[in-house]
C-alpha cells in the first residue's frame, strides 16, 4: 500500500509540474484579466442569481484570486519536488560512477587473470587420475592467491590466502573423521542432526605476499578443521529480533544460500552473529576469540563454486559444491565489499573451472575429501 501511495502522489506530482498544466493556468489568469471587464455584468448577473445573499462579489474574486494562489502554490511544490528528485538520481548516479571506477580492475591483474585462466584450462584439461586433479585444483588455490594481491595492488607487506571449502554430506564415508575436527559447534549434536560439513584440506589453502612472483602452498596459518552446516539454517530475523540464522557465516552460509559473504575488519562478524545469528553464546564467544586473535585475517570474503548443470539455468536456480575464502592481513580494495565482490566476479571463470574439476572427482572417481593423517598435528588444535 505504501508503494502505491507514492506512485499515486509521484503521478499526481508529475501532472501538475507539466509544462502544459503551467501554460494552462498562465492562460487562465491572462484570460480572466482580458476578459474581465467585458464579462464583469453578465457574470454579475448570472452569479447574482446563483450566489446566496453572503456572497458578495467581493468574495467571489477573494475566493478566484485564493484559488489561483492554491494552484500556483502546488505547481511550484510539485517543481521543488522534481527538483530534488533528479538531484537526488544525479547523486545515485555519481556514486555509481564512484564504485565503477573503485573497482576498475588494475591494467596487470586483467593481464594476469586472463593468463591463469588459459593456465588453468590447460592444466585441467590435461588430468586424468584423482591425484592429477587435486594437485590441479591446489595449483588455481595459489594463483587465486596471487591474484588476490595483484587486484588488491598491495605492498609485500600485504599477505593474501586463498582456501577452497568442499561441502561433504553427513552420509559420506569421510564424515565421522572430519567430525571429529569440527570447530564452532555445539558439542551436544551430533553429526547425524546436520546436512553435512564444510571441510578444510591445507592441500587447497595458498598465501601470497603482493608484488611476489609464488605463492605458498599448504597456507601455515590455517588448521585441519571443518565447519557444520545444520539442516535448518534459520533465516532473517523478525521485527521483534526472533529467530536469526542458525548457519554459521562465511562458507556454511554461502554454501546453503548461494551467496557472497564479505567482513572487513573480520571481528564485524561478532556483531553480525549477535544481530543477524541464533547462535548460542558460547558458539558466538568462540568466533569472537578466534578472529580476535587471528592476526593474519584482517578481513575475508567467500564466493560460491557452483554445480554445473547439462543445461544452463540462472546462478540462483544452481546448488553450491564448494566454497572459496579470501582472507587478508591488510587491504586496500578488498577491504570495501564492493571491489570484493567485483574481484570476485572477475575469476567467475576460474571458479567454473575448479567446480568442473570438482564435479570430475565427484561422478568419474566417487572422491570425497579425507581428513589428511598427516597434517594432524598442533596446527589443527589451533582453531579448536
Amino acid at each position: 500500500m505504501p508503494s502505491e501511495n507514492r506512485s499515486v502522489r509521484a503521478s499526481w506530482r508529475g501532472w501538475v509540474a507539466n509544462a502544459l498544466f503551467g501554460a494552462a493556468l498562465s492562460f487562465l489568469v491572462l484570460f480572466l484579466g482580458f476578459s474581465g471587464e467585458r464579462l464583469t455584468q453578465p457574470a454579475r448577473a448570472w452569479l447574482d442569481g446563483l450566489r446566496p445573499e453572503w456572497l458578495s462579489a467581493g468574495v467571489v474574486f477573494w475566493i478566484a484570486i485564493g484559488l489561483l494562489l492554491i494552484a500556483h502554490f502546488f505547481r511550484q511544490k510539485a517543481l521543488d519536488d522534481a527538483r530534488v528528485d533528479d538531484q537526488t538520481r544525479l547523486e545515485i548516479a555519481a556514486g555509481k560512477l564512484e564504485i565503477l571506477v573503485r573497482t576498475q580492475p588494475p591494467a596487470e591483474f586483467q593481464r594476469q587473470l586472463g593468463v591463469h585462466v588459459e593456465k588453468n584450462l590447460v592444466l585441467f584439461d590435461s588430468t586424468q587420475s584423482v591425484e592429477e586433479i587435486v594437485d590441479s585444483l591446489s595449483v588455481a588455490v595459489e594463483g587465486l592467491a596471487l591474484l588476490a594481491g595483484l587486484y588488491d595492488q598491495g605492498t609485500q607487506t600485504n599477505e593474501y590466502a586463498a582456501n577452497l571449502m568442499i561441502f561433504v554430506p553427513r552420509e559420506a564415508a569421510s564424515a565421522p573423521e572430519w567430525f571429529k575436527k569440527i570447530s564452532f559447534h555445539p558439542s551436544e549434536v551430533p553429526l547425524v542432526s546436520l546436512q553435512g560439513l564444510m571441510v578444510l584440506d591445507p592441500r587447497f589453502s595458498a598465501t601470497a605476499r603482493a608484488g611476489v612472483p609464488k605463492a605458498t602452498s599448504p597456507d601455515p596459518n590455517m588448521p585441519v578443521f571443518c565447519l557444520p552446516v545444520p539442516v535448518d539454517i534459520g533465516g532473517t530475523p523478525d521485527n521483534s529480533g526472533k529467530g536469526g540464522w542458525c548457519v554459521l557465516p562465511g562458507a556454511p552460509r554461502v554454501f546453503a544460500c548461494n551467496s557472497f559473504e564479505h567482513f572487513s575488519p573480520a571481528t564485524e562478524i561478532e556483531s553480525w552473529c549477535v544481530k543477524h545469528g541464533d547462535l548460542t553464546k558460547k558458539i558466538r564467544t568462540e568466533i569472537a576469540d578466534y578472529f580476535n586473535g587471528a592476526k593474519h585475517i584482517n578481513g575475508f570474503c567467500t564466493s560460491p563454486l557452483l554445480r554445473l548443470q547439462d543445461k544452463f539455468e540462472n546462478d540462483d536456480n544452481r546448488s553450491v559444491i564448494a566454497a572459496l575464502n579470501f582472507h587478508w592481513s591488510s587491504a586496500n580494495l578488498l577491504s570495501q565489499r564492493d571491489p570484493a565482490r567485483a574481484f570476485n566476479e572477475c575469476i567467475f571463470p576460474i571458479r567454473a573451472l575448479m567446480a568442473r574439476q570438482l564435479l570430475r572427482l565427484e561422478r568419474e572417481h566417487g572422491w570425497s575429501p579425507k581428513v589428511p593423517d598427516e597434517l594432524k598435528s598442533e596446527a589443527s588444535e589451533a582453531i579448536e
